[in-house]
């Protein structure tokens, strides 16, 4: 059982910035959310916040650009690795991370082999090169920003709903 002193000391958080709170407050303004908990907003909120002189264009452009870039990288990389692994039979992955803006990276990795199931049967197959991709986006990382209102989150919930 948690006093209230106990739980007005867990809401002493880290400060969130001024921006991103005013944010906040305007898509609150404009998030539903049912009974059964699903969350609706206006598909324009994203870009009825784009900052002044961005607009849909300019991210559906760099989107594009994106979609491409990585189709462009994982071919490359996977051809490249390919042919190490021609050369060097002990060589059994390879992994590569391309910087983008900022702290965000696109990463793919290869396998030289890897055993999946064969459907229909509790047999497995080998399957040569395979590939994966992560798109990895300081914004989503725990850290900075993120990780405090994480915790200011965390800390508000218990507040209004722990025992």
């Amino acid at each position: 059982m948690s006093t209230i002193a106990e739980k007005e000391k867990v809401v002493k958080t880290p400060e969130i910035t001024a921006e991103v709170l005013d944010l906040s407050g305007k898509l609150q303004k404009e998030i539903k959310i049912d009974r059964e908990g699903v969350g609706l907003i206006d598909s324009e909120a994203y870009v009825n916040s784009l900052p002044e002189g961005i607009t849909r264009e300019t991210i559906e452009i760099i989107q594009k650009h994106n979609t491409t870039f990585i189709a462009a990288g994982l071919h490359a990389f996977g051809t490249k690795a390919i042919d190490m692994a021609k050369k060097h039979d002990g060589m059994t992955s390879a992994s590569l991370s391309i910087a983008t803006v900022g702290k965000d990276t696109i990463d793919y990795n290869w396998k030289r082999t890897r055993e999946v199931p064969s459907p229909g049967t509790s047999e497995t197959k080998t399957t040569y090169g395979t590939t994966t991709i992560g798109v990895t986006t300081h914004a989503t990382s725990n850290t900075g920003e993120l990780a405090r209102i994480k915790k200011t989150l965390t800390a508000q919930a218990f507040a209004a709903l722990g025992n």
